[in-house]
C-alpha cells in the first residue's frame, strides 16, 4: 500500500475523506493525518510517506509554504492539493511547485479515485518496473515461460499490477475470464506450482528489496504488499526465505 499523509485542518473534511472507500482499491492508506504543515514537518520526520494530500489554506502553515519548505530541504514526496474555485492562482503556484494533481472542494470520491489513478501511475515508474522485473525473475526461477505461453503472460501482468494489494486466486480467475477451479489447474500445469505459492514467493521476493532499501519498518512492509498482520508477514517471510525479515536485515 502506498501511505498517504492527510493534512486537512477541518475535522468534518478529514472525516469524509476517511470514510471513503477509494483509498485501498487504487493501493493507498491514509496513515496518517495533520491539521497544518508543521505537523506535516513533523510527521516527515518519523516515517516515509509515498503522498501528501493537503489543503492549500491551513493555520500555522499553509499547503503552499509546506512545499516550498519540502523542496527547499530536497525532499520530493509527491504532493497533491486540495482547493476551493477561488483559490486556483494558489493551486497554480503549486503545480510550479512540483506538485502532482490538484482538488476541487469538496472532492467527491469519484474525483479522488481518479487522482489517485494519474498519481499512481506518476508514482509507479521506477516501482512497477521493479515489481516486474521481479515478477519475471521468479517466474524464471520456477521454469514458467511467460515470453512464449500467454496465459502465464498475462497473469504475470495481473501479478506485477496488483502486487501491492490483497488479492486472491478467484479476483486472478476472473480477470483472465475463467472459473476459479480451471484458472488453478491451467496455473499449476504450465508453471508446476500453485498459484497462491507462487504469488507469496513474488511478495517476498519484493519485501527484500523493501528490507534492503532501508526505509521501511517490518510492519510497513507488511502494509505495502496488504498483508493486515504482520506476524502472518513474518511467517511467510520465514516459510519462503528461511529467516525472519529482521534476520534478513542483519544477515552478513
Amino acid at each position: 500500500m502506498y501511505r498517504i499523509l492527510l493534512a486537512e485542518s477541518d475535522p468534518f473534511c478529514r472525516l469524509s475523506y476517511r470514510k471513503m472507500n477509494v483509498w485501498e482499491e487504487y493501493g493507498f492508506e491514509i496513515s496518517a493525518e495533520a491539521v497544518n504543515g508543521r505537523e506535516v514537518l513533523r510527521l516527515i520526520e518519523k516515517e516515509p510517506f509515498d503522498l501528501l494530500i493537503s489543503d492549500i489554506k491551513m493555520p500555522v502553515m499553509g499547503g503552499l509554504e509546506l512545499l516550498r519548505t519540502l523542496r527547499s530541504s530536497g525532499l520530493d514526496l509527491a504532493a497533491v492539493f486540495i482547493s476551493s474555485r477561488t483559490e486556483f492562482e494558489y493551486a497554480r503556484e503549486a503545480m510550479i511547485l512540483g506538485a502532482k494533481d490538484f482538488l476541487k472542494k469538496p472532492a467527491s470520491e469519484e474525483a479522488v479515485g481518479e487522482m489517485l489513478g494519474r498519481v499512481r501511475r506518476s508514482l509507479g515508474g521506477s516501482d512497477e518496473a521493479e515489481v516486474s522485473g521481479i515478477v519475471a525473475r521468479v517466474m524464471e526461477q520456477i521454469g514458467a515461460d511467460i515470453g512464449r505461453d500467454i496465459f502465464l503472460h498475462n497473469v504475470s501482468l495481473f501479478l506485477s499490477e496488483n502486487l501491492c494489494r490483497a488479492v486472491s486466486m478467484t479476483e486472478a480467475a476472473e480477470n483472465m475470464n475463467m472459473s476459479r477451479d480451471y484458472f488453478g489447474k491451467c496455473f499449476k500445469r504450465r508453471s508446476g506450482k500453485s498459484f497462491n505459492t507462487v504469488h507469496t514467493m513474488i511478495k517476498m521476493e519484493y519485501a527484500k528489496t523493501l528490507i534492503d532499501s532501508g526505509k521501511y519498518k517490518n510492519y510497513e512492509i507488511s502494509e505495502k504488499l496488504g498483508i493486515c498482520d504482520p506476524d502472518y508477514f513474518t511467517k511467510l517471510f520465514k516459510s519462503v526465505t528461511g529467516m525472519t525479515p529482521t534476520g534478513y536485515k542483519n544477515r552478513t
